[in-house]
């Protein structure tokens, strides 16, 4: 991953977060963004059940924004 496609992604997580006014209705707070990355996390069980990569591809998508948007709310 280049830097402007790591930029991107950041702002376009930053601009989500925003959107959704996550500081101001508790979508940043840790307890609920390690929940949100627990219950993720378990939906990578598709590689155990057979399911596509296209799928997988998805979960782990999804779990590396989950994990950017908690480093931004973190900082």
């Amino acid at each position: 991953m280049n830097m402007d496609s790591y930029q991107k992604m950041l702002t376009a997580v930053q601009a989500f977060h925003d959107k959704h006014r996550f500081k101001e209705t508790g979508g940043e707070e840790m307890t609920y963004r390690i929940a949100l990355m627990a219950r993720n996390w378990r939906n990578c069980e598709c590689v155990t059940k057979g399911k596509s990569k296209e799928q997988l591809a998805e979960e782990c998508a999804d779990l590396f924004i989950l994990l950017v948007g908690t480093a931004i709310a973190r900082f």
